[in-house]
């Protein structure tokens, strides 16, 4: 019995620090050799988040560090990266709420910073991921409880490309948009604009993976309203949708608060 109560506990404990735990996104890009872009570094689900640090890391045969600019949360500047790894394709940020009332950040969503690369010369056909680590600053994300919550990391992928297949893709026109309103209570509409025919396909899941939705259609070209009713979700929270069109799948989070 007390070791049926010791795994309930555990159950317990586990899951709901995976719903407490914010998610934190680094942006995709397909680039032309020699081009400077901009990568969008976001988090969502944050709640009374006094402090946050962690590392993003690169490689650095693909792309050159240029700078880390438009900072979107207080006190957030210079001063709270360490770029002293830059070279070796790594950089550092420790931030934390110096505010007098110290209640943190909370919402939904929010842009945190942008990094700039630069696509190095002479290399086509080479992929890198932004991805979040450890090295040289440990993760760790922390609330008014002052306890490491943790993060649940979304990589971006930087793509150079040959600059004719960048001009095919932009000629093959997909946008995907994020649900709006973001979050909703009654419904919300995600916007999608094809320029081919072609099938679509929407899944919504929860965070432990469940499906709690699928939609199929034929679209055609043009913008495209999907609306999504309210009263499928069985409890408030966060859900991730992916939409799939023909050979493009975007993943996206959308939150319920209609119970």
């Amino acid at each position: 019995m007390v070791k049926y109560l010791q795994c309930v506990f555990c159950y317990f404990f586990v899951c709901t620090s995976l719903l407490a735990q914010p998610t934190f996104t680094s942006s995709s890009a397909d680039v032309a050799p020699g081009e400077v872009f901009t990568i969008q570094v976001s988090a969502e689900n944050l709640v009374n988040i006094v402090s946050m640090q962690f590392s993003l890391d690169w490689d650095p045969a693909v792309v050159d560090f240029q700078e880390v600019r438009d900072f979107s949360i207080p006190s957030l500047g210079l001063g709270n990266f360490g770029s002293q790894q830059v070279d070796q394709g790594r950089i550092g940020m420790n931030w934390y709420d110096n505010s007098q009332a110290s209640q943190g950040i909370t919402a939904p969503a929010t842009n945190l910073f942008k990094l700039d690369f630069k696509a190095l010369d002479g290399i086509v056909q080479a992929e890198t991921a932004i991805s979040f680590s450890g090295i040289p600053v440990a993760i760790e994300i922390a609330d008014t409880s002052f306890m490491d919550i943790g993060m649940i990391p979304v990589n971006g992928v930087i793509s150079v490309l040959d600059p004719n297949d960048i001009t095919e893709l932009e000629n093959e026109v997909t946008t995907i948009g994020q649900n709006v309103p973001n979050p909703f209570c009654d419904e919300t509409i995600i916007p999608i604009e094809v320029s081919e025919s072609n099938e679509l396909k929407i899944e919504i899941i929860n965070l432990t993976g469940a499906q709690i939705y699928e939609h199929t259609e034929f679209i055609h070209p043009g913008l495209h309203k999907i609306n999504i009713p309210g009263d499928i979700f069985p409890a408030n929270g966060t859900y991730l949708y992916s939409v799939l069109i023909g050979e493009k799948k975007v993943a996206k989070k959308l939150f319920y608060n209609g119970k």
